[in-house]
């Protein structure tokens, strides 16, 4: 296979050598009217005269010329042509390769899609949780305050308790005396003032009993409740814990994805690059292969008045060697300049 830099190389062999001819020829055939178009259009002698001396030595030469200039003309078409089919090589290959680089192009920019589209998703993800990590970051601080709080309760509880333990005891005592009081006036026909006395401790000793019950049924509420918070404390951190963890690792994640999304996207870029020059040489490529075709229908129709005009001055016998091989004036329609 040609590579393009061989193709201009042989533009540059032909146009330093043999390539030349594609701008002497014409201009050969038009400088010399008098010699060079008069022995292309000049028409055979007649059978009659039968003196090929009288085929002027100056006839001979430009013939010659015109042999010369055929066989310089058809070796300038046969590298023309050669050309030609390089810059078409040259061209397919560049196609190919533009249709495989736009073929990975679009496969790259589905993977960048596709990178991009999990991005967002983990993102998303991450943000659900990170909300969700500051409810629970809220929840933890409400059940720090009434951790607090029920420790204030039962340090008030403990507190009024002590107050009331000393009263209890003061009534305790006063119950008894009167107990003693009441039987010694019992005997001694006393009044009934210690009877309501005693009524009265009893009384009150009866209402603080209710109130030390309500106390203990307070400090076992707050009891219960500080288990609960606690439960629901080591719950909410340890799913702080993992939320924490698990948006880490979304993150890093993320980032990962947002490197492999750029060095896609390089890719993406060097491809684009990549196509446009692919592009650019292709149309040089036809830019060339245009001006090629050109040239080569300049070469077929010299070629045709060069052969034409030798064909013709061959018929006289004078001129027949063994250079005559390189006209083929018999099979015409096969010769190279009907191409």
């Amino acid at each position: 296979m040609f590579t393009f830099s061989k193709v201009i190389s042989l533009g540059v062999v032909l146009a330093g050598g043999s390539g030349l001819s594609a701008y002497l020829i014409p201009y050969y055939l038009s400088g010399s009217k008098n010699s060079v178009n008069e022995a292309l259009f000049k028409s055979s002698y007649s059978s009659s005269s039968g003196k090929w001396e009288n085929f002027s030595k100056e006839e001979k030469e430009i013939l010659e010329q015109l042999r010369i200039l055929f066989s310089e003309l058809t070796k300038t078409l046969k590298k023309s042509i050669e050309l030609r089919d390089l810059i078409n090589q040259s061209m397919q290959n560049f196609m190919q390769s533009i249709t495989s680089t736009d073929s990975l192009l679009s496969s790259l920019y589905q993977k960048n899609k596709e990178l991009i589209e999990n991005i967002e998703k983990l993102l998303g993800e991450a943000k659900q949780q990170s909300n969700r990590k500051m409810e629970i970051e809220a929840n933890l601080r409400r059940n720090e305050y009434l951790q607090n709080l029920m420790k204030k309760i039962g340090e008030s509880i403990n507190s009024l308790y002590g107050n009331l333990e000393p009263i209890v005891k003061l009534i305790e005592e006063k119950d008894k005396e009167n107990q003693t009081s009441s039987t010694t006036s019992s005997a001694g026909g006393g009044t009934s003032a210690s009877t309501q006395a005693k009524k009265t401790l009893e009384e009150v000793n009866e209402n603080f009993q209710k109130v030390q019950a309500s106390l203990t049924s307070l400090l076992l509420e707050k009891s219960k409740k500080e288990g609960e918070l606690l439960k629901e404390e080591t719950s909410l951190t340890f799913y702080f814990v993992n939320l924490r963890t698990s948006i880490a690792f979304l993150n890093l994640s993320v980032a990962g994805l947002q490197e492999k999304s750029l060095e896609k996207q390089k890719e993406i870029n060097k491809k684009i690059e990549e196509l446009n020059q692919l592009r650019e040489k292709l149309k040089q490529a036809n830019q060339d292969w245009e001006e090629i075709k050109k040239k080569i229908a300049s070469f077929q129709n010299y070629g045709g008045i060069l052969k034409n005009a030798i064909c013709k001055n061959s018929e006289h016998k004078y001129i027949s060697d063994s250079r005559e091989e390189t006209v083929n004036c018999k099979d015409f329609s096969k010769n190279l300049f009907q191409k």
